[in-house]
């Protein structure tokens, strides 16, 4: 069975981790993603102390991302230097007892991205991945890479993601299924049931499919119930991260209506979220 989890986020003013998680996990959540503001970062021990307070202990960790971190970028050195940030988000993960990194394959860009200049990335992000999964052999962490909406570089195709995760032929690279992303940049249900094969991760959020404004589920115009089926049908048991940032007073309501009912409908939760100790870890 899948599990409902969600994201973790340190360091920011609008987020405080114990009162948010604590409401996660009355909405079914029983693992978390750590993610911090890299200006204002909790230390290893802070971080284990809130989650476990909290009863969601880390799983993985979103590796950092942004203009800086490229690995598929055509420059070797900002590729090596994205590289090398990786090697210590996976050193950082075992620190934290979650052992998968999720890895955006580009930085967002305010241009316009011909599909020429997408396939120039390719060679260097296939590159990156195969360095990648050698790292993750070597510390014993799966690198997540992610599906991105249109406005990055490279990334907003999940199903040549996929492609190019099956080539490398890894049990240390997969891929981290964003349905937020996937919902801006096409359908949904059809091409996570073409990627299941590789998927070891899902972020679950919802929007208008033009801004990537992270909604709960059921928020915007997903079909959760079909999507929710496909999961099903695909026997993805892997983590449903809840990749929303709503403030508590929302969160609290929504913890307290039927939301925890439809998520335990939409993805046949029923027992799941009660079994701890179910989390994906990297294989041995």
């Amino acid at each position: 069975m899948p599990q409902l989890t969600t994201t973790a986020a340190f360091g920011f003013s609008d987020f405080h981790p114990p009162t948010i998680l604590s409401l996660y996990r009355a909405l079914g959540c029983v693992c978390c993603q750590f993610y911090r503001n890299e200006d204002n970062p909790p230390t290893v021990t802070q971080a284990i102390d809130v989650t476990q307070e909290a009863g969601l202990p880390i799983d993985s960790i979103h590796g950092v991302f942004g203009e800086r971190y490229d690995p598929a970028s055509p420059d070797e050195s900002v590729r090596g230097f994205s590289i090398d940030v990786y090697r210590r988000e996976g050193e950082l993960a075992l620190e934290l007892g979650g052992p998968m990194v999720v890895v955006h394959p580009s930085p967002p860009t305010d241009k316009a991205v011909t599909e020429t200049q997408r396939a120039e990335r390719e060679p260097p992000m296939m590159r990156s991945m195969e360095q990648l999964a050698a790292i993750g052999e070597e510390l014993g962490v799966v690198y997540l890479i992610e599906n991105l909406p249109h406005n990055f570089y490279f990334g907003n195709d999940p199903l040549k993601l996929a492609e190019m995760i099956r080539a490398v032929g890894s049990p240390y690279l997969r891929m981290c299924f964003d349905t937020g992303h996937a919902l801006m940049t096409g359908t949904i249900d059809d091409r996570l049931a073409a990627a299941a094969d590789v998927i070891d991760y899902i972020h679950i959020h919802d929007n208008d499919a033009v801004t990537d404004s992270h909604l709960m589920p059921g928020d915007g115009v997903t079909d959760w119930r079909s999507l929710g089926r496909t999961v099903i049908d695909a026997e993805l048991h892997v983590p449903l991260m809840l990749e929303v940032f709503y403030l508590e007073d929302h969160l609290g309501k929504l913890a307290a209506g039927d939301l925890p009912d439809r998520f335990a409908e939409w993805f046949d939760l029923a027992g799941s979220n009660r079994l701890r100790g179910n989390a994906v870890h990297a294989p041995r």
